[in-house]
């Protein structure tokens, strides 16, 4: 729907290449190993920026948008202070961990 409106969309894979979870307790199971690895979520965000990046897409006009899990990774984005437009989380995890919080964040956030 966002390419027919014209702009560059691109999907993150934060799973990893041939991690395909069938029931929610596997779904569950690997969003909980990057929650509590937030260094790792911060890793894979990043990389696919950069790969968005070297494909061509300006990062200073993009937006990363989130659902659920997806949501909260977009907000441990935001919280890194990476240089986007903006920050959008859709039924996203709210939880901070302690150490950190958005002062750092650069874009509009829309959760």
């Amino acid at each position: 729907m966002l390419a027919k409106m014209g702009y560059t969309v691109f999907a993150i894979d934060l799973y990893g290449v041939g991690n395909r979870p069938k029931e929610i307790s596997e779904r569950k199971k690997m969003t909980e190993s990057l929650y509590k690895d937030r260094a790792k979520m911060r890793l894979l965000m990043n990389g696919a920026l950069d790969f968005a990046s070297s494909q061509g897409v300006n990062l200073k006009q993009a937006v990363v948008i989130g659902y659920c899990f997806g949501g909260a990774a977009v907000l441990e984005l935001a919280r890194t202070g990476v240089d986007l437009k903006g920050f959008v989380a859709f039924h996203g995890g709210l939880s901070t961990p302690e150490d950190q919080d958005f002062s750092k964040t650069k874009g509009k956030l829309l959760i």
